[in-house]
């Protein structure tokens, strides 16, 4: 079925736009990924979102890919020592694969996530903290880019690009700026998750 609606969308399936990390590719434990995310931050101490606790079970390559996100959205966001205040596993009902805290700056991701969206699901999930942080451009970013494919679209057609990229939340700007950015990460999307994405990159290199 996921396969069917991007097909008649016309989303084109790349390689995924990142390299994997050495240093990552060679964690054996939870350990390593608190010890390689931690910072000093802005009162000089020193600190690592990584909860260890809330990681302790999942298998290591879903570890490796997490943090293979994390780092991705750390960089690409021009995030820096601005991390979340927490990040970790949860066990969720239904079918959510993370979500993000404005008021805890907290991610949480699904403990039992296949390996295969755990990247996508990270860098998700730093848009939200990187979208907060910056005072959610999301709105003014979402606007600029319907503005810019206007010459080109319906309306009708860009609310289609819109469901096409964020679903039942395709009202909402700032999950249509991550799940854009999960995508474009990824290789994937319609002009519209092209437009959102890299204007928000844009916007993140200027900070």
């Amino acid at each position: 079925m996921r396969e069917t609606r991007e097909s008649s969308i016309g989303i084109v399936n790349n390689k995924r736009l990142y390299e994997t990390t050495p240093e990552i590719q060679a964690f054996t434990g939870i350990d390593d990924a608190a010890e390689y995310f931690k910072y000093t931050n802005k009162w000089g101490d020193t600190a690592t979102p990584i909860d260890k606790e809330g990681f302790r079970g999942i298998g290591l390559e879903l570890l490796k890919e997490l943090c293979e996100g994390i780092r991705w959205g750390q960089q690409a966001f021009s995030i820096g020592a601005d991390m979340p205040m927490t990040i970790k596993c949860a066990d969720f009902r239904g079918t959510t694969l993370g979500d993000y805290c404005d008021t805890t700056s907290e991610i949480r991701f699904r403990r039992g996530l296949k390996p295969e969206y755990a990247f996508s699901t990270a860098v998700h999930e730093m848009a939200h903290h990187a979208d907060h942080i910056m005072g959610h451009p999301s709105g003014d970013i979402l606007k600029a880019a319907v503005r810019k494919l206007r010459s080109d679209y319906s309306l009708k057609q860009i609310n289609n690009m819109k469901a096409a990229i964020a679903g039942k939340y395709w009202t909402d700007p700032s999950e249509i700026l991550a799940y854009s950015m999960d995508k474009y990460c990824l290789g994937k999307g319609n002009p519209l998750a092209a437009e959102v994405a890299e204007a928000f990159l844009r916007r993140c290199r200027q900070k």
